[in-house]
């Protein structure tokens, strides 16, 4: 019985973290730029299932697991941005 109430806690713990950190992203996000993103959410998806993959299916241990999904999330964000800076670096000041 002790065993299942700390795994409930321990479990609304992480569980909680993840909130706290996917709302510290999106409120940073809208208080610097005035745009309201919620793509951090989805990158946070990419980043969940590709370590589940690494981790449960290509039986890696769950570090290097953390490390290519954290690489797998980032790919489409760096393949971006450069043409997202270079465009808003060139646009007109107001």
């Amino acid at each position: 019985m002790t065993q299942v109430v700390v795994g409930q806690i321990l479990n609304g713990i992480i569980l909680g973290s993840l909130y706290g950190i996917i709302a510290l992203g999106v409120t940073m996000t809208f208080g610097i730029t005035g745009i309201v993103n919620f793509a951090l959410g989805q990158f946070m998806m990419i980043g969940a299932y590709a370590t589940w993959y690494f981790t449960d299916l290509a039986l890696f241990p769950f570090p290097v697991s953390v490390f290519f999904a954290v690489v797998i999330a980032a790919a489409p964000s760096t393949l971006r941005c450069p043409p997202v800076a270079t465009t808003w670096a060139q646009r007109p000041q107001m």
